[in-house]
């Protein structure tokens, strides 16, 4: 049979039960012999204990009766003869402990002293005196020394054997006590051993299993072993299972990672390579187009013209979007480099950078102070560019725009936004806002590709973050966004 951890636990409480049970048994064979011993103590010596007040009691009531009677020259002693009449029949009712025999010794010394003191009563009643009534007094007093000692001889007890019988109880507890000590200390020691060497063993596997679990962290997947048949031992054999399932992902993984790259550098080459074949055709459309209208445009029906410059803004346009593209691929798979970043700052230079450009617009910019991130710097320019480049442009109908850059939200929650008074949208589309080449407004209206805002929330994302856009349409646009890490 295994000797599972299971079961050594299982053995463990079966020892504690074992042990709670003997000192059960324990508690009640000294409770039981306890119990004997007392229930002894209390048939033989309570009962001589109460008999012996209420006898002595009644006596010395029946005594104070003849005087009280002599006193008072009662002849009829009524109240003597009812103390006489109870105290016999108390010892009628005497426990069956007394022995019958000194039982009827001391009725029969209250009869007679009953007698003397009745007489006794009499003569001093009627004024006897004499050696007559100094005999009677005598034999009195003899008879009341008599009743005394029967007393003591009838209710006295063994105070030695009561002592004895005491002794034994508590000499039982003693045993009884030491026995629970023993059983006690013993399965201590048991449990103890057997605990420790449990934990021994199990420590040692746990340290197998983790110094194991570290190599798979390190990316060694050697086998791991535990020289045990228990859980443990399952448990190595369930890491050697999936370590041998990761080292095989693992390796698949490396292959796709490589195929992934190779992909990557021939997509890059592919990607630079059509756009430098699609910009000479371009470049060539557009600059024919411009000679067209420089040498021969007197010649031209103004119609032409219009028909060139068509051509070259879609050439033009055409070049853009190509630009976009490949700055959107490049967005995807750059490096990302974090270090501190102020977009407070940002935000400022290119605020400069567009009123330079249109200096004729009255745009005021209200940037927060020190919005500083850990973020990669250029991706964070792109980010700022496009947001604000987009305020700029959907303010431009405004005769005074108000453009806001600043950060809401509590620490470690925190989001910043760009907000404008332009433009703004209809919520019911701002899902294609993010989307590549989706518009929400025309381009003759207001320019662009539509690869801002998708580029925006690619760099977002790559930094751990989400962008949400809420607005509404002539009421400006507010664009949000948090940053991860």
């Amino acid at each position: 049979m295994r000797w599972t951890i299971r079961l050594r636990l299982l053995g463990l409480s079966a020892l504690a039960a074992l042990a709670v049970s003997l000192l059960l048994v324990v508690d009640s064979l000294s409770s039981r012999f306890i119990g004997k011993d007392l229930s002894r103590i209390e048939g033989q010596y309570v009962p001589l204990l109460e008999f012996r007040p209420q006898v002595e009691a009644g006596y010395e009531q029946l005594v104070r009766a003849f005087q009280d009677a002599v006193a008072a020259q009662d002849v009829e002693f009524q109240e003597a003869r009812r103390l006489r009449a109870d105290l016999l029949a108390r010892l009628d009712q005497a426990p069956g402990v007394l022995e019958p025999v000194l039982v009827q010794r001391l009725r029969a010394d209250l009869e007679a002293y009953y007698a003397s003191a009745l007489d006794v009563s009499r003569r001093l009643i009627a004024n006897e005196a004499g050696e007559a009534v100094v005999g009677a007094k005598q034999s009195m007093q003899e008879q009341q020394r008599k009743v005394r000692s029967r007393i003591d001889e009838v209710a006295g007890f063994d105070r030695a054997g009561l002592e004895a019988a005491f002794e034994a109880v508590r000499n039982r507890r003693k045993v009884a006590a030491r026995a629970r000590l023993v059983i006690q200390v013993t399965m201590l020691i048991v449990v103890f051993l057997i605990s420790l060497r449990l934990a021994s063993s199990v420590l040692r596997s746990i340290h197998e299993l983790s110094a194991g679990f570290e190599r798979f962290g390190r990316g060694d997947f050697s086998p791991m072993t535990v020289r045990r048949d228990d859980e443990l031992a399952y448990a190595a054999r369930e890491a050697n299972r999936m370590a041998r399932n990761l080292e095989a992902l693992t390796e698949q993984q490396r292959r796709s990672q490589e195929e992934l790259a190779r992909a990557n550098k021939d997509l890059e080459a592919f990607s630079y390579s059509v756009a430098h074949d699609l910009r000479a055709p371009l470049r060539s459309i557009d600059g024919f187009s411009l000679a067209l209208v420089e040498d021969f445009g007197d010649k031209l029906e103004p119609e032409a013209r219009g028909y060139l410059e068509r051509v070259r803004a879609a050439a033009q346009r055409m070049a853009q979007l190509i630009d976009d593209l490949l700055l959107l691929s490049r967005i995807t798979r750059a490096e990302l480099r974090r270090q501190r970043v102020d977009l407070a700052d940002l935000a400022r230079a290119i605020a400069a950078e567009l009123q330079a450009r249109e200096p004729g617009r009255r745009v005021m910019f209200q940037v927060a102070q020190a919005l500083e991130v850990e973020a990669d710097p250029q991706l964070m320019r792109v980010v700022m560019e496009n947001l604000l480049g987009n305020a700029w442009k959907f303010t431009s109908k405004r005769e005074r725009a108000t453009i806001e850059v600043g950060v809401g939200g509590e620490e470690g929650a925190r989001h910043f936004f760009v907000r404008d008074d332009g433009a703004g949208f209809d919520m019911a589309h701002v899902e294609r806002l993010f989307r590549p080449f989706q518009r929400l407004h025309s381009a003759a209206e207001y320019p662009g590709t539509g690869i801002g805002l998708a580029s925006v929330q690619r760099i977002v994302s790559r930094h751990g973050g989400r962008i949400w856009a809420t607005g509404a349409p002539n009421a400006g646009a507010t664009f949000s966004f948090t940053l991860g890490g």
